[in-house]
């Protein structure tokens, strides 16, 4: 399954009856491919090595995996498998720190 480090990302979210897309870009700035986001009344379409289709409604999610995550990898297995932006492994209960306090 070729694996790609996401290293930069571009969002659009038009205001007419285009798709949201996300688009994400490799460290030498070329481009791995995209997230699309369908309404649920359209038909969900397979994915292709640059192009994962997602669910309107998982537009949120997979942005904040790209902010929250480091680091994020664009994976593609095939046209009919599980494709996938993730991130890498972490330790359990890593949390996020919210702050420190004065002992």
């Amino acid at each position: 399954m070729p694996v790609t480090r996401i290293e930069r990302y571009v969002v659009q979210y038009a205001s007419r009856n285009t798709a949201p897309r996300i688009w994400f870009y490799d460290e030498d700035g070329q481009s791995i491919g995209q997230a699309v986001f369908v309404r649920h009344d359209s038909p969900l379409q397979p994915d292709h090595p640059r192009s994962l289709n997602y669910r309107h409604e998982d537009f949120a999610n997979v942005l904040d995996v790209l902010r929250n995550e480091s680091p994020v990898y664009y994976a593609f297995s095939g046209t009919n498998s599980e494709n996938a932006i993730r991130s890498a492994k972490e330790m359990v209960g890593e949390g996020e720190l919210v702050g420190e306090r004065d002992g």
